[in-house]
């Protein structure tokens, strides 16, 4: 069987850690004739008792790992290297704060099965205040204008990643770390039959923690060089 690989970042989220590993175990016990799972989950040296609730979850559940950070490397590093941590044939990543809905990694396998290499969840839908939601329509607005690419909006990195993605970006070894959310929000994604599928958002989840422009810090040419990657390996 296939081996998936769940990735999720998380930073004092001692309330919801044990409700989302037992929805995405809910989940993949739907599929569980064709595919075996892990779940890391990577703390960003949580200030509450995260970290413990992990612990004892690892403990019950043998399929999930912990990677504990010895201190705060910021939201783009530490996804970066617990992406590189994983073992599975792609990567699922879904934050602990219970705004991205688990039963979705059904539909991002499905289109991982039909031969994507990135499948991302974009929301049609935000329960954040409304002054937010249009101050966030209004960023993606002033970058669009800005960026010589296009921004996938309403994308904050919920998604699945091929291993060979995976891997291409350990061959770079970007010193500053790159989250797969990032990538798929900087790439062209011209042609998303061939580098990726979007998939929108079903329920109320909120929209929560995009990453600035200036947290990306691929440079041109390491950008190209992903994308004549996904271009080249339909």
């Amino acid at each position: 069987m296939k081996l998936v690989s769940i990735l999720t970042p998380c930073y004092n989220e001692e309330d919801n850690v044990r409700d989302l590993h037992q929805q995405v175990r809910d989940v993949m016990a739907t599929v569980a004739d064709r595919y075996e799972y892990e779940h890391l989950f990577i703390d960003n040296a949580s200030q509450d008792d995260t970290v413990a609730i992990l612990r004892q979850i690892a403990v019950e559940d043998k399929r999930v790992k912990v990677i504990v950070n010895t201190r705060n490397f910021g939201h783009v590093r530490s996804p970066y290297h617990g992406l590189l941590q994983t073992r599975g044939e792609c990567v699922v990543c879904i934050v602990a704060d219970l705004q991205d809905p688990p039963e979705m990694i059904l539909d991002f396998l499905a289109r991982w099965e039909e031969g994507y290499k990135i499948v991302i969840g974009v929301k049609k839908s935000s329960q954040e205040s409304p002054l937010f939601w249009v101050v966030r329509k209004l960023y993606y607005a002033v970058v669009s204008r800005l960026a010589d690419i296009e921004l996938v909006r309403n994308f904050t990195g919920f998604g699945l990643y091929d291993r060979a993605v995976v891997e291409k970006l350990r061959e770079i070894g970007n010193r500053h770390g790159v989250v797969p959310g990032v990538v798929a929000i900087a790439w062209p994604l011209r042609n998303p039959a061939v580098t990726g599928a979007i998939v929108g958002g079903r329920g109320p989840q909120q929209v929560d923690g995009i990453i600035p422009a200036a947290d990306f810090r691929l440079s041109e040419a390491e950008v190209a060089e992903l994308d004549k990657f996904l271009q080249q390996h339909p």
